[in-house]
């Protein structure tokens, strides 16, 4: 009775401790309010902000690859980094990318935000995957302050002149929701 009894506090203990949502996602602003923008063009200037919310067990370092997605042309005009991070190796956007902060941080945090120069009106989106390499990674990763890596889900892209893929879930859940009323 007693070896269950412990067992059983084990578990509860452990997974209590791990059970947690772990997310990469691209915002286009430190609000987190929206994940794309709409109606700019040549020579306009936007901002995507990388942020990470860790598991409970916090985040040190993340590890991830951002690429864009559609014909869209723009320069990066400016990267601005969390003043507690620092860059490992690579950059963003378009490129794999290591980079840490100084300390653990245990809730959303920014890792970066680079500023982009618009050179066409062209749609277009950047997203998050894992590192292309050598060596490659299936998904992005999170060193967590325990130090054990732990992959990551990219939650949201960010989109420029259309909608990103969290703002279309969105809609659409909100758009059955409405209709469902109706039926």
């Amino acid at each position: 009775m007693m070896k269950k009894a412990i067992v059983s506090f084990l578990i509860l203990l452990f997974s209590s401790v791990s059970v947690s949502a772990q997310w990469i996602a691209l915002y286009a602003d430190y609000e987190r309010s929206a994940t794309s923008v709409q109606g700019v063009g040549v020579d306009d200037i936007v901002t995507v902000f990388l942020f990470v919310q860790p598991t409970a067990l916090g985040i040190e370092c993340i590890e991830l690859n951002s690429f864009t997605y559609g014909d869209g042309v723009y320069a990066i005009d400016d990267i601005e980094y969390h003043p507690e991070s620092y860059l490992v190796t690579g950059g963003f956007p378009n490129s794999d990318l290591v980079g840490c902060w100084y300390d653990c941080h245990y809730d959303w945090t920014y890792y970066c935000a680079a500023t982009l120069v618009l050179q066409s009106d062209v749609p277009f989106c950047i997203n998050i995957r894992g590192i292309q390499g050598p060596p490659s990674q299936p998904v992005p990763r999170g060193l967590e302050c325990m130090e054990d890596w732990f992959p990551y889900v990219p939650q949201c892209n960010f989109c420029v002149n259309q909608l990103s893929q969290c703002e279309v879930a969105v809609g659409e859940s909100s758009w059955g929701a409405i209709k469902s009323l109706y039926e």
